[in-house]
């Protein structure tokens, strides 16, 4: 296999952190640990020299204009990164690995017209993790997108997904199921300790964390409600409000403090207290069922695989799972009433969830991390 590998992130940021951040951080840690040269090209906004500490052995390059969360209309995401695409040297791209972390409606346009400009015989194979659709006009968007696709262009792609139920719906919009890729979470140093903090008992009061940023689309509106609600109940919340979140949430969850139940830790976490605080919680995902019908949560990975509870809404793709494997609670009803009532009924049956998510959690760590994500990688491509 190549030795040199271009990891293209539009969303890595010198702010980022959670499961977008530490993906990208535990696959080049990886790829530098086997011998591999690794250029990363990541997002110039605020982009200051210093990122580069965060990646030891890794050349960064600051490459994209718009950060990949950055509202903007989909033709006007496709071009800036079509443009931005464009200037970066395409020698670096000869027999290399070429990476695309996460691709939406919005670059794939812009990263399909890219590729088309090399030729035929010096086209790099593009391995690239598609981002499921949230709605029917982003779903109609792919579906449109891979039709025009050259044919020529489609034998030098290989398609790969988070999920299983993403996989089975671009199976219904492109005619050709993706893999679906190991998770680059659960790095291997933390599988040891990671088994052995899932089996200590569980702190007291109980713990309830919210880690999902302050964006609409992860239920932030019902979290101020939530807490009130859950006053009675004597339990704890943990809340990490992200600067990058939207401003007016990023308000309503810094407020949460003056509640003496209420942790809030303002910025980002180091990793070890990252998944410390994912660890000893339940951990809360209220995230909109419509916009995450199919999409995927990295801290629903994360707390997978430190075996620490979950809850979920119903109509998301994780309650299915939730419901079979029994590492965690699933709220009907999308209101701060549903969610408070299933953290009371999580209240009582904490030990039996613990016990579940943990058993999950070493069947989870077994077969994802970094170490499967590179693996897996090779071999699609040397299968494609």
């Amino acid at each position: 296999m190549a030795k040199a590998w271009n990891i293209l992130d539009s969303g890595l940021i010198i702010a980022s952190t959670g499961h977008h951040y530490w993906e990208t951080k535990a696959l080049a840690n990886e790829l530098v640990a086997r011998g591999n040269d690794v250029r990363i090209f990541s997002c110039r906004t605020r982009f200051p020299a210093k990122l580069s500490e965060r990646f030891p052995g890794a050349l960064i390059y600051p490459t994209f204009s718009l950060n990949y969360y950055t509202k903007s209309n989909d033709a006007i995401h496709n071009q800036f990164f079509y443009n931005d695409l464009l200037k970066i040297e395409q020698s670096l791209f000869a027999g290399s690995v070429t990476y695309f972390t996460t691709i939406s409606q919005r670059q794939l346009l812009g990263m399909i017209r890219w590729l088309m400009q090399f030729e035929n015989s010096a086209r790099p194979k593009a391995v690239v993790v598609l981002q499921a659709p949230d709605s029917n006009a982003s779903a109609k968007a792919f579906e449109r997108l891979w039709v025009n696709c050259p044919p020529q262009l489609k034998n030098d792609l290989v398609l790969t997904v988070r999920s299983s139920p993403a996989a089975d719906q671009f199976r219904q919009l492109l005619g050709v199921r993706p893999y679906v890729l190991p998770s680059p979470l659960g790095v291997p140093e933390w599988r040891t300790k990671t088994i052995a903090k899932i089996g200590t008992p569980p702190v007291e009061p109980m713990v309830v964390s919210f880690i999902g940023g302050a964006r609409s689309e992860r239920g932030v509106k019902h979290i101020p409600d939530v807490v009130k609600l859950c006053t009675p109940l004597g339990i704890r919340f943990f809340i990490q409000v992200k600067e990058e979140g939207e401003p007016d949430l990023v308000r309503s969850l810094s407020k949460l403090s003056e509640h003496t139940n209420v942790n809030v830790q303002l910025g980002m976490l180091e990793r070890d207290a990252y998944y410390d605080a994912i660890a000893r919680s339940v951990i809360l995902i209220p995230c909109d069922p419509i916009h995450y019908r199919r999409k995927m949560s990295g801290v629903y990975l994360e707390a997978k695989c430190l075996g620490a509870p979950v809850i979920v809404p119903a109509g998301c793709w994780m309650a299915n799972e939730v419901t079979s494997l029994g590492n965690g609670l699933v709220f009907e009803e999308y209101t701060a009433t549903a969610i408070a009532a299933c953290i009371a009924r999580a209240q009582r049956e904490i030990g039996k969830l613990r016990e579940r998510a943990a058993a999950h959690a070493r069947e989870f760590s077994a077969i994802n991390g970094p170490d499967r994500c590179v693996d897996a990688i090779e071999s699609y491509l040397q299968a494609n």
